[in-house]
């Protein structure tokens, strides 16, 4: 009811209840946004562009309110005791390391290591599936990647992406989830299975591995929509 201009662009809503759903927060503040910058271009149109400045002002620009939470966060976890560390894990899981492993050649082979993670959950900042470890916000993720491992504080190579950096890398992560919504279920479960490449996951607190396939292939039936892999 925000956003009356949404109705008409079903689609960039749809993605920004993916993005950033789980958090109503999140999502009102990029909302606000959205309509203090229709209201300042006179525009009547909610375009893809015009949530790409709204993320932007929010969340690249140092004055964004997400990105001044997200540096406190970020800040807050180096004052503790293993902080440094524990940033620089946090670092390297929202850059995608999974496994403690993963995650101790990245930041280096640490005793402190374990003691830097426990931190980090104990904070919220991430989760442990199992063997796996991971950042479940999206945008906290997103900010991690595109502008925390830039911050003067990191120590991973990060660099500022600028602008234009971070908005192509929401573009991406939004052609990603427009190209799976769009995908029939059958070749999104396909693709799925064809990652596969013996991976560690846990499901239902129980750690297992995924195993790559050789072949998978489709099958119809008589049954209207349904399909066997």
């Amino acid at each position: 009811g925000q956003l009356p201009a949404a109705k008409r662009h079903p689609d960039v809503v749809q993605f920004l209840l993916y993005w950033l759903g789980e958090s109503p927060w999140y999502l009102g503040v990029v909302v606000r946004r959205v309509r203090a910058l229709l209201l300042l271009r006179r525009e009547r149109l909610f375009s893809e562009a015009l949530v790409s400045d709204a993320v932007w002002d929010v969340l690249g620009s140092h004055d964004g309110v997400l990105y001044q939470r997200f540096q406190a966060r970020l800040e807050q976890v180096v004052q503790q005791r293993h902080g440094v560390l524990a940033r620089d894990a946090l670092l390297a899981i929202a850059a995608g390391a999974r496994t403690s492993q993963a995650i101790a050649e990245r930041c280096g082979k640490r005793t402190t290591l374990p003691h830097a993670l426990e931190l980090l959950v104990g904070q919220d900042l991430v989760e442990r599936k199992g063997a796996c470890w991971l950042v479940a916000d999206q945008a906290w993720a997103f900010w991690l990647k595109t502008v925390g491992g830039a911050s003067r504080h990191g120590t991973l190579g990060g660099r500022d992406m600028g602008r234009e950096g971070v908005q192509r890398a929401l573009m991406l992560v939004w052609d990603g989830w427009r190209d799976a919504a769009r995908r029939p279920l059958v070749e999104r479960i396909h693709g799925l299975l064809s990652a596969f490449h013996n991976e560690t996951v846990s499901l239902d607190s129980k750690t297992g591995r995924l195993p790559p396939f050789g072949t998978l292939a489709s099958q119809g039936t008589a049954q209207a929509g349904e399909t066997y892999l």
